[in-house]
This record gives structure tokens, sequence and C-alpha cells, in this order.
């Protein structure tokens, strides 16, 4: 019997040792299961804070970037608060790039984000001070053109003088003219050059001043041209603008908005203006500021009052700006442009009101481009415009009496007498860009931290 309350005494001792290693073992689970839980729960915590701190500053970044696009008042440092997080932007500029740094930071969490973004340009070279197309040139008594020439149709004048070079292209003559460089043209007709003449036919009397030029026509010391006789004929030069071109910049200015209300049409007071598309013709008050801040194209007339001042918003920085009349399926009757007596063009370095004149150039221009292919003008320049390109990209400008400009391109050009084009050498690399308001293109957005 004794035996017998041993051997289950033994037993009940081990069944309660079973039992504890068993729940103790249970206890090691349960807290080695709730320890990785919480371990768990707080790294899916810092996950979520540190993803929310991200996409604040990505919040932040936007906010920056739409400041930028739509040209708002921003400064170089912004600091605010969002759902819970210190945002810290910091806008930066070189050039045509514009860099975006911020900064979010969450229950300690910190994101760092950095942009960059830049002016979408175009770039237009404009070799010739004057560049003409089969419609040729036409220049009245005592015309000026300071520069060259690259003609696709005949160059006529009566006592005009070209300083620079006269290329005429196409099988085309040269007529009446005086060139103080040299000449390439079909047939030279009474002209006189103080350079080399290139050309097919040549008369007696242009023949005569190669081989004897005289002072003051040419420079001292006078130095007899060469003659090429029976050179080839020059190609026909393409325009410096396509079609295409013209159309993305209309797409441009259309994205910034469409308008034919007459606070924008027919401005009666001081406006800044662009990038926007305007259905109407375009006019003003006389004696306005018209400030461009973006690409405009007016589908219809551009008529400059007397008096007006239009110039190049500074955000344009080193870039050129685009007004173009278009009205596209009517172009043999609208799309043209005047400008009336005493308008002022500057580009983006401004005007001055003290002295009455555009500030001194920085090679920034506004150019006025005119679709129009009626037998009547598409541009009218009555005035000095040095801060100003014309382009007539099918029809005919006409430069009058004792009128000043920088270049002008065109199918067909009359400079009336008197007129001088003064070519500027910037004009070469010109860049011409949809403005502070619109053309700009995200390059980089990338995480730093």
């Amino acid at each position: 019997m004794k035996n017998i309350f041993k051997k289950n005494s033994s037993r009940g001792f081990a069944g309660i040792i079973a039992l504890l290693t068993v729940c103790s073992l249970v206890l090691i689970l349960t807290f080695s299961l709730s320890a990785s839980l919480f371990t768990k729960k707080q790294i899916s915590k810092n996950l979520y804070n540190s993803l929310k701190s991200y996409y604040l500053a990505e919040s932040g970044t936007e906010d920056a970037i739409v400041r930028v696009l739509k040209n708002y008042n921003y400064g170089p440092t912004n600091i605010f608060t969002l759902d819970g997080s210190t945002i810290d932007q910091n806008i930066s500029e070189s050039g045509n790039t514009t860099t975006i740094d911020v900064s979010s930071s969450y229950l300690n969490n910190v994101r760092k984000l950095t942009s960059s973004l830049t002016v979408t340009t175009t770039a237009v070279s404009f070799y010739y001070g004057v560049q003409v197309g089969e419609g040729g040139l036409t220049m009245g008594n005592n015309a000026l053109v300071i520069g060259n020439i690259y003609s696709n149709g005949i160059v006529t004048g009566g006592g005009s003088v070209i300083t620079g070079d006269v290329i005429v292209a196409n099988g085309m003559a040269l007529s009446g003219i005086v060139v103080k460089g040299n000449v390439k043209a079909n047939s030279i007709v009474s002209s006189k050059i103080c350079g080399d003449a290139y050309y097919q036919n040549i008369d007696a009397t242009s023949t005569n001043f190669l081989n004897s030029p005289t002072s003051p026509t040419c420079s001292l010391p006078l130095t007899s041209g060469t003659a090429h006789p029976g050179s080839t004929d020059m190609p026909v030069e393409t325009m410096p603008i396509t079609i295409d071109t013209i159309r993305s910049w209309e797409e441009d200015a259309e994205a910034g908005g469409v308008y034919s209300d007459a606070a924008h049409c027919n401005p009666q007071v001081n406006i800044s203006i662009g990038p926007a598309k305007l259905n109407c013709n375009l006019t003003g008050a006389n004696g306005i500021k018209i400030t461009l801040t973006g690409t405009l194209w007016v589908n219809g007339n551009i008529i400059l009052p007397n008096n007006v001042i239009v110039e190049l918003s500074s955000g344009y920085g080193d870039n050129s700006g685009v007004i173009i009349a278009d009205n596209i399926g009517n172009e043999t009757v609208n799309g043209v442009i005047t400008t009336s007596n005493n308008a002022i063009i500057c580009g983006s370095n401004g005007y001055n009101s003290g002295s009455g004149t555009c500030n001194v150039s920085n090679e920034t221009y506004i150019m006025f481009l005119s679709t129009h292919s009626g037998a009547t003008n598409a541009i009218n320049i009555s005035n000095n415009a040095t801060g100003a390109i014309f382009y007539a990209f099918a029809g005919i400008a006409n430069v009058a009496n004792n009128a000043s400009i920088k270049e002008v391109t065109a199918y067909k050009l009359i400079l009336a007498n008197n007129a001088t084009v003064t070519y500027e050498s910037g004009l070469e690399n010109a860049t011409f860009s949809s403005g502070p308001g619109g053309g700009w293109e995200i390059i980089s957005w990338n995480e730093t931290e």
C-alpha cells in the first residue's frame, strides 16, 4: 500500500512540473508575441508618420510650383503649417531655372524634396537686319539698313544705303542701291558697290563704280572691288519661323485663358496681360502702358494707339516675348498689325518714365508677328520701335518715313524715305519664351532626405 501512494505522489509532482513548464512556455510565447506586435505597431506608426511627412512635403512642393507657374506672389523662404506638420519652402532662381527645396517635419519625421523648373524657350536666329521672301525689298530715298540683307526677291532702291553685305537669291536682281559690303546677285543694275561683286550680269554704271569707287560713298582707303562674273545664283533662304512654331506659341497663349471683354480688348488704363488669347481686335486708350507677362495671341487685328508704351515684363529675364495677330481661316482679311505715332516698345529692362524712353537694352525684344497674307500691308510701322522685332509671315511689312527699328522679316518689305533698320548682334541668338506666366517645364523632382 505504501508503495502505491509513493508511486502516485511521484506522478502528481511530475504533472505539476509539466504544467508549470507549459504555462511558462505559454507566458513566454505570449510576451514574445505581444512584444513583436508592439514593435510592429511602432514600426507601422513610424512608417505612417514618415509617409505622411513625405506627402506633406509633396504638397508643399506642389504649392510652390503652382505659385511659380501662375506667377503668384511668393518669397524666397516660406514657412507654414499643414495638418500638424511644419513645411519650409526655399525658392531660388538662376537664369531660366527655378529650384524649389521643401522640407516637412511631422512628429520628428523629416522628409525633404528638391524640384527644378525651367522656362521653355524657342531659339530663333535672325542673322540679317532684313530678311525678305519672294516679294522682295523696295527702299525709298535715303532709306538705310545698318546690317546685312538676304532677299529671295528683287531688291530695288533710289540712292538707298546698305552698310553690310547683300545677297539676292533665286536669280533676282539688285538695282539702285549703295552697298558698303559685298553683293551676290544674278544681276546688278545702277548700283554702287564698295566691296566685291558676284553676278552673272552687270551694267556699265555698276562696273565703273566697282573698278573706281569714290569717297564719301565708300570708306577710306579706297580699294577697287573684285568682280566675279559667272557666279552661281544663291539659293532661296528659308524663313526663320515655321507655322508649327507659331501654332505652338498660340497654344501657350490660349492655355493662359481666352478673353473677349473690353478690359482686355480695349484697355483704358495700364494693363498686364499674357499668356492669353483675345477673340477680338486689340487697341486701347492713348498713352496707356501694356506690360506683356506671357505670349499674347490676338484673333483679329492689333492697333497700338498713340503714345502707347508696350514693355516686356521683367520676369522674362534674358528671354524675349511674342505678340501674334492671327485670325485662322481669315488670313487674307485680318491679322494686321499697326503701330501708331510715338508708340514706345521696350524689352525686359522696361520703360524709364523719367527719361520717357526704354531703359538700356539687354538685347531682349517683343516680336510682333502677323500671319496676314492679303494684298494690303500685314504690318504698318509708323514710328521708332527699337525694342521690337517685326515679322510678316506671309505678307507685306511697311516701315514709314523716318521710322527706326531693329529687325524686320517679311515676305515683302517696303522701307519708305529715311526709314532705318539697325541690326543688333543679340538678334542672332534670340530666345523666345511664353513668359513668367506660362511655358514652364518640370525637369526634376527628387527626394533628398
